[in-house]
């Protein structure tokens, strides 16, 4: 359902892998059948200078919230992003320093990536493997340090630049929710999102238009 990642310098998911799109995760707060509708937008991989502003300033004109899931490398170039963020009243999760795959990495290694993400965003509360490449070994280094992982159910997979009329029509299908709340996968990071921006609001019109209103994931503060 959802996922995260970390590099110090994030490049383009040209072999995003197969684990990104996963059926289900047992620490999944933010499919539970609320008692509207509700839709949960997510971004991985920043801040960008490049992208996430224009992110905020179209969420902005919608008065729309959002989770940011950021690399800690990248919020540390860019702390006034990251505030940018937080004064909007975006949540932000840990999406680790580096953006490796944590199911590849050492303990200390996935210890230290969490650690240096938090020292960067401030305490968080979820993760967001990047890649969505988790097992029990990283979610329980995650439950360590205090973050519930929380994956996706809609991948928009506009990592891939299929275009935006591509991406919009895979976020707001309602086939894909099987009654489910939305959790939207998009990126304003690890590669050029122009489309991903393009795409941004007719996503937000269609999904206003089927009746959802967009929170932050409830597990992410």
């Amino acid at each position: 359902m959802l996922a995260t990642a970390m590099s110090v310098a994030p490049t383009a998911h040209a072999a995003e892998p197969a684990a990104a799109t996963p059926a289900h995760t047992a620490a999944e707060p933010a499919t539970r059948k609320p008692a509207h509708k509700v839709a949960y937008l997510t971004f991985d991989d920043g801040p960008t200078a490049a992208y996430t502003p224009a992110v905020l300033e179209i969420l902005a004109r919608h008065r729309t919230k959002a989770t940011f899931f950021m690399i800690g490398s990248q919020a540390e170039r860019r702390p006034d992003l990251l505030r940018a963020v937080r004064a909007q009243g975006h949540a932000v999760g840990n999406h680790t320093f580096t953006h490796p795959n944590l199911t590849r990495s050492t303990p200390a290694q996935i210890a230290s990536e969490l650690a240096r993400t938090d020292a960067a965003l401030g305490h968080t509360t979820c993760l967001r493997p990047p890649g969505g490449s988790t097992d029990p070994r990283v979610h329980r280094i995650a439950r360590a340090h205090g973050l519930t992982t929380v994956l996706w159910n809609v991948d928009t997979r506009d990592w891939t630049r299929p275009g935006a009329s591509a991406i919009t029509a895979a976020a707001v299908s309602p086939l894909t929710y099987r009654g489910r709340s939305p959790v939207i996968l998009l990126h304003d990071g690890g590669g050029d999102r122009s489309q991903s921006v393009a795409a941004l609001p007719g996503i937000l019109r269609s999904l206003e238009r089927q009746g959802y209103r967009f929170e932050t994931l409830p597990a992410c503060r």
